[in-house]
């Protein structure tokens, strides 16, 4: 009868102490972007070679954490001149930042579903950012917009040959870790 009352004030518990921790599914994972060409076109792309971890209990998002790199040599504009470009020294520099990190600090519900607050990390310079999302049936969504000039991107190219405010989309899909 004691093993009885154990096991079940356990159960009873047992959503409360349980992290789910998923991994992201990186062919079904990317960033899509978007930024303004001589303020007539958009370029859009994608990076993808997502990778990370994300540990979000669905009643306690303060006890969540995200913790996501992806690729920037992954860079895609349909374009492979430009993605060259882009992947070299005045841009990315992928060869000395071969990753584009996020990891969050803090995780709070919102009206809209919730915000991760955390470091952003581009190209050897780390930002604080809020980036809104939703989850739902294990898939993370987001969007939100950066300075391309914050992370030292294309620092000598014109705001009227490129945008500096690029919108980011991401679509995440999890799996349950191993």
């Amino acid at each position: 009868m004691q093993q009885l009352l154990t096991v079940s004030i356990a159960l009873l518990f047992l959503p409360f102490l349980a992290l789910s921790q998923m991994q992201v599914a990186p062919e079904n994972s990317k960033v899509r972007f978007e930024i303004s060409n001589f303020r007539v076109n958009t370029v859009e792309g994608t990076f993808s070679g997502m990778k990370g971890t994300v540990n979000f209990p669905d009643n306690r998002p303060e006890m969540g954490e995200i913790a996501v790199c992806l690729e920037a040599a992954s860079i895609n504009t349909d374009n492979e001149t430009r993605d060259r470009h882009l992947r070299g020294e005045d841009y990315f520099y992928t060869e000395k930042y071969p990753e584009i990190c996020f990891r969050s600090s803090e995780i709070l519900k919102s009206e809209l579903g919730y915000v991760a607050r955390g470091t952003l990390s581009m190209r050897g310079v780390e930002k604080r950012v809020e980036i809104p999302f939703s989850y739902s049936g294990n898939i993370l969504r987001a969007s939100f917009t950066v300075n391309r000039k914050d992370y030292n991107i294309g620092q000598g190219t014109g705001s009227f040959t490129m945008g500096e405010e690029v919108e980011l989309s991401i679509y995440c899909q999890l799996q349950t870790a191993p």
